[in-house]
């Protein structure tokens, strides 16, 4: 967890063949997003993502939006501590 905040980790990414657990242990330590959707190996059946350059613009939005999340995250964290709402 401290290599993640070091580093400013803002997502983990899990394949379905892999156990969750593992990353979910790491995102709830590190307040770190999951990304467990993206089309790494194939197509798949949503229409949103039809062909290759779908798939890399629909990967790409879940990448910027699981950092997003995480920058969100850090700037109510800072405000908390800060004591600002």
């Amino acid at each position: 967890m401290d290599l993640a905040n070091q580093y400013h980790v803002t997502a983990i990414f899990s394949e379905p063949e892999y156990s969750p657990k593992l990353a979910q242990a790491l995102a709830g330590s590190a307040h770190i997003s999951i990304v467990d959707n993206l089309y790494d190996d194939s197509i798949g059946t949503n229409p949103k993502v039809h062909d290759y350059i779908s798939m890399l613009q629909y990967d790409t939005g879940e990448i910027v939006k699981a950092s997003s999340e995480r920058r969100s995250l850090a700037r109510a964290v800072l405000r908390r501590r800060s004591g600002q709402h």
